[in-house]
């Protein structure tokens, strides 16, 4: 069992407190993801206008085109796989305040595969 550290998230607005957690946290393996942080003072996301990108380490495998099984905050979400740069965007699907807590969570279903090499990420 590999166990992860909360990845690095950067952004313009100044998110805070981010977390990742693949489950289970085995190399090379499908999992389930949940990545939560919380928006700073001028990330308010608008709904069906804003999008979410994320980025995953190298050796993550992320599935190419559409990847359905994502909730934000509760709320279905449909992402699209890039595989070559490891990103998903996800349009966000309800919209978000400033400083609000954010959760998405992957399905183990969705395609995402645990990078192959035992790491800190």
């Amino acid at each position: 069992v590999v166990t992860t550290n909360p990845y690095i998230i950067t952004s313009t607005a100044g998110l805070t407190g981010a977390t990742v957690t693949p489950t289970p946290s085995v190399m090379g393996v499908s999992s389930a993801y949940t990545i939560s942080f919380k928006l700073g003072g001028n990330g308010a996301l608008t709904a069906a206008q804003d999008d979410i990108t994320l980025v995953f380490p190298s050796n993550t495998t992320v599935p190419n085109g559409l990847i359905y099984g994502i909730t934000v905050n509760g709320t279905p979400a449909v992402g699209i796989g890039t595989p070559g740069t490891r990103t998903i965007e996800i349009e966000t699907p309800l919209s978000l305040a400033n400083l609000a807590d954010v959760n998405i969570e992957f399905a183990s279903s969705s395609g995402l595969v645990n990078p192959t090499t035992a790491n800190t990420y």
